[in-house]
């Protein structure tokens, strides 16, 4: 086990920078009526709107339970930024609102990355994105064992 004394050093810091950056994020998606988990959902949809996407695969890639996804699309459904196919296993995909919407977000998509890592070399910035990588495979592999 690795810790410092008794405290959990990276975990707790870890926490405290995912606390912050949410936190971030929801008071700027604020004016947009606009939840984290929501922007993510409309992402992914964008990002692979050439692909027939159904609410597991959101539930796989945001690893959230599929009664959660259920809300958060009949939700972004209500605000018109989501379509449901039922003709094609409820295929889900982005409307032109929704997209509109990420592109008015777009101006400061790399807002908080840039706060985060303000100060940092481009070989700092490599060496923690591989290390955070390693620390995704771990726990990654943590879960799936059990």
């Amino acid at each position: 086990m690795y810790y410092i004394g008794g405290d959990f050093i990276i975990t707790e810091k870890m926490k405290k920078i995912v606390f912050y950056m949410k936190k971030s994020l929801d008071n700027n998606l604020k004016e947009y009526n606009l939840t984290t988990v929501q922007l993510l959902i409309l992402m992914y949809l964008n990002e692979n709107s050439d692909k027939e996407i159904i609410q597991k695969n959101i539930c796989e890639h945001l690893s959230l339970k599929h009664s959660t996804v259920i809300e958060i699309i009949k939700k972004l459904e209500l605000k018109k930024f989501v379509n449901k196919d039922t003709n094609h296993k409820s295929v889900l995909t982005i409307t032109k609102e929704g997209k509109k919407l990420l592109n008015k977000i777009g101006a400061n998509k790399g807002f908080i990355e840039n706060k985060l890592l303000y100060g940092f070399s481009l070989d700092e910035i490599n060496i923690l994105s591989e290390q955070l990588d390693r620390m995704y495979k771990n726990i990654q592999g943590a879960l799936n064992e059990k």
